[in-house]
């Protein structure tokens, strides 16, 4: 019996160990053996009457239902400018009103460009020895921020600080005007603006320097040498940024920013006493260069670079013709 039992112990042991070691032996065996085909379904055929009202032969005949509508525009209308003020066909007319400076620089570009002016001030004004190397410099500054709160203060529309534009405007041009000079008073008031300058950024009130302006002058407030300097710079990074379609997507800001300067720098052009304003060719010059750069905005507004370029190379020429004929 002893035998008996321990035989067949042997037998049960072996037998459940060719069972468990069954399934390794299938897997390994397994991963050798080639998988089993796929039956794939037939490419279907297809007969030509199969097509035959699931698309138009002729989309234009058989498609369409109804008259033909008139062509819509394909992109937002360019700013038009104000009654009071003529397109480059028909220059005559002047000043911009307040209302119509809104339609050609934001109240955004205004602050932010102010901001920029401020900047750069500081740091031709940061020591009397700065100053005395960089007071044309300075100079320049100045006359922009004088141009910029006249704007402000025939601004119309709701923008920053248009309470102190008035007695701001004309501090600023009588800093520019002391700053043809590099003398100790020079630098003495337009550290004192600057000052005024910084207070206002911060959001205080400064203390007004000069009577506030009823009105604006516009010859006092800021010659066309001035203007011409900044239309130049402008136009040199414009130059920059849409050099190819990268460059201009990384500074469609800038671009956008720079046409509305080149707007308002260009109706600054024709505010009344102002140098040549009243000639009919130099107007038209001036009309002309505004629409151009108001098709720039509108153009990078829409991400078309290529139009941004005809546009720019537009204002290039404008301003090459215009000196041809004004210098």
């Amino acid at each position: 019996m002893y035998r008996m039992v321990t035989w067949a112990g042997v037998w049960a042991i072996a037998w459940c160990g060719v069972a468990l070691g069954q399934e390794p032996r299938r897997q390994t065996e397994g991963a050798d053996t080639p998988p089993a085909r796929v039956t794939r379904a037939k490419r279907p055929q297809f007969r030509d009457r199969d097509w035959e009202g699931i698309y138009f032969e002729n989309l234009f005949r058989d498609g369409l239902v109804g008259d033909k509508p008139d062509r819509p525009a394909l992109t937002t209308p360019v700013p038009a400018l104000a009654d009071n003020t003529t397109t480059e066909e028909s220059p005559t007319g002047g000043a911009a009103s307040g209302s119509q400076w809104s339609q050609l620089i934001s109240a955004e570009v205004l602050e932010d460009e102010i901001k920029r002016t401020v900047a750069r001030l500081s740091g031709d004004v940061a020591t009397p020895s700065k100053y005395q190397s960089d007071y044309l410099s300075a100079r320049q500054s100045f006359s922009m921020l004088s141009l910029w709160f006249a704007v402000i203060f025939e601004y119309q529309d709701q923008v920053r600080w248009k309470p102190q534009a008035a007695a701001m405007q004309p501090a600023m041009a009588r800093a520019a005007a002391n700053a043809r000079v590099s003398s100790g008073q020079s630098y003495q008031y337009a550290r004192a603006r600057l000052d005024a300058l910084q207070q206002l950024l911060r959001g205080e009130s400064p203390p007004a320097a000069e009577t506030p302006v009823e009105s604006i002058d516009w010859p006092y407030s800021v010659g066309r040498s001035p203007v011409m300097i900044r239309m130049q710079e402008s136009l040199d990074e414009l130059k920059a940024w849409t050099a190819d379609a990268g460059a201009f997507r990384r500074n469609r800001a800038e671009v956008e920013h720079h046409a509305q300067l080149l707007a308002a720098l260009g109706q600054a052009l024709l505010q009344p006493e102002m140098d040549d304003a009243d000639d009919d060719d130099y107007a038209k010059h001036a009309r002309g260069l505004i629409q151009d750069a108001l098709a720039m905005l509108q153009a990078a507004r829409l991400d078309n670079v290529d139009d941004v370029d005809k546009s720019l190379k537009r204002v290039e020429r404008r301003c090459s013709n215009c000196h041809a004929d004004w210098r």
